[in-house]
């Protein structure tokens, strides 16, 4: 699982984001920690416990890394800070997730009550080049595999020129994996 203990392996821009929106949390909750894990009652219901980044891998509140995090009552923004709705987030999307302490439920999953779901892509752009299974958006190197989520399914709608909005994680090269690809210039 990667909570804030790995925060070392994202980009310096990345890790200050995540700080500063635990830390933004942390004051307006009027303190706590900051951890992976840990159980026990708080004074204050909604006191950062965790801190959780990575792909969407279930829904029915969200499951990120493992973790059921219901999000019901959660703010969801995106990279930008604009609002969004649970409705918004989707599998494959990627996420950074603020929330209570995680707590194993009677079906043994680990779960958390989330206060801040931010969600981000990688690149949204033209789509310029098609080579197998590697898409160029903007000059970035995007990979496609099995585990790729296509809007409502439809990787063949992949045409260049289609602006298409990519989440991913990036591996050791700085090449996108796509987690997920939206279509954004719907012309069917």
């Amino acid at each position: 699982m990667r909570f804030c203990s790995s925060l070392s392996t994202y980009p310096t821009a990345r890790r200050v984001a995540m700080v500063l929106i635990a830390s933004a949390t942390l004051t307006a909750c009027g303190g706590g920690s900051v951890g992976g894990g840990g159980g026990g009652s708080d004074a204050v219901s909604n006191t950062v416990q965790s801190l959780a980044s990575g792909t969407i891998d279930g829904l029915g509140s969200i499951i990120v890394n493992g973790v059921r995090f219901d999000e019901s009552t959660a703010r969801i923004v995106d990279a930008d800070s604009a609002m969004g709705s649970a409705s918004t987030l989707g599998l494959g999307m990627v996420v950074d997730v603020v929330a209570g302490p995680i707590q194993t439920s009677a079906s043994n999953m680990p779960t958390a009550i989330a206060s801040e779901v931010r969600f981000r892509n990688e690149v949204q752009g033209p789509l310029t080049a098609i080579d197998g299974n590697m898409l160029k958006v903007l000059g970035q190197s995007v990979r496609i595999g099995p585990d790729t989520v296509f809007e409502d399914g439809r990787s063949a709608t992949l045409q260049i020129g289609r602006v298409v909005e990519v989440y991913g994680l990036r591996d050791a090269d700085e090449q996108i994996i796509a987690t997920r690809i939206d279509i954004e210039d719907d012309i069917d």
